[in-house]
């Protein structure tokens, strides 16, 4: 009887442990299936914020594209001779839309700044390429550092500001370090470090520094190429 009794227990018992292990069984599948469900639902939000980001992306460079190619067009040493009047309407227009469109996207933000800002420098406003190249410098320096030469670009636009509202001085302290940071990175024929010193010339000239400026000058001219220097880096 006694050997009944625990045969009976025994059996109960395996019989609880297999109920129990069911139970365990079945609550871990529904917890898998909830946690799959869910993971297949935080990956299909993923997906759908990656193709909204690339989405604007794609936006945001056609935007810079645009405003490169719209403004990029214009040649600095001519725009002075164009209608002024029809000029600020045209990069008011851009800078709307930079505003407007790239607010998101520092790096096409920059780009379009620094493009509207040139070309503001080239028809004379200098108060409206500042609030452009001051942007475009933050910018270009919070992504870049400041010795990048995406960012020596724009510095090279602060120096031509600076020249333009009579600080010549400021202008030849940053033109100077912008010149042989070009010259650092790019060498010292490169298009654009012979654009500094020419600037940075310019500047040292107005300052009465005559020597300095004819030493920079000779470097210009010792790194250029003759045919290309009258055209590509007129003296004023």
């Amino acid at each position: 009887m006694r050997r009944h009794r625990v045969g009976v227990a025994a059996s109960a018992a395996i019989a609880t442990a297999l109920v129990v292990a069911t139970a365990v069984s079945l609550d871990y599948a529904a917890g898998e299936k909830l946690a799959r469900g869910q993971a297949e639902s935080r990956l299909r939000e993923v997906e759908r914020a990656r193709a909204a980001e690339t989405v604007e992306r794609d936006k945001a460079v056609r935007h810079a594209a645009f405003a490169e190619g719209m403004l990029g067009s214009i040649d600095p040493a001519v725009a002075g001779e164009m209608d002024t009047t029809l000029m600020r309407f045209v990069l008011e227009g851009a800078a709307e839309r930079v505003g407007a469109d790239l607010g998101a996207h520092p790096e096409g933000e920059a780009a379009a700044r620094t493009l509207i800002g040139r070309v503001y420098l080239a028809i004379g406003d200098a108060e409206a390429a500042a609030e452009h190249v001051d942007r475009a410098l933050e910018l270009r320096r919070s992504l870049f550092g400041a010795e990048h030469v995406e960012t020596l670009a724009v510095r090279a636009l602060a120096g031509q500001l600076a020249h333009q509202r009579g600080r010549y001085a400021d202008a030849a302290d940053e033109l100077g370090k912008v010149a042989a940071g070009l010259e650092a990175a790019l060498g010292p024929g490169h298009p654009d470090t012979l654009a500094a010193e020419n600037q940075l010339g310019d500047a040292l000239h107005e300052l009465g520094r005559f020597e300095d400026a004819r030493a920079v000058f000779s470097d210009v001219l010792s790194n250029s190429d003759p045919d290309d220097l009258a055209t590509r880096f007129p003296h004023k």
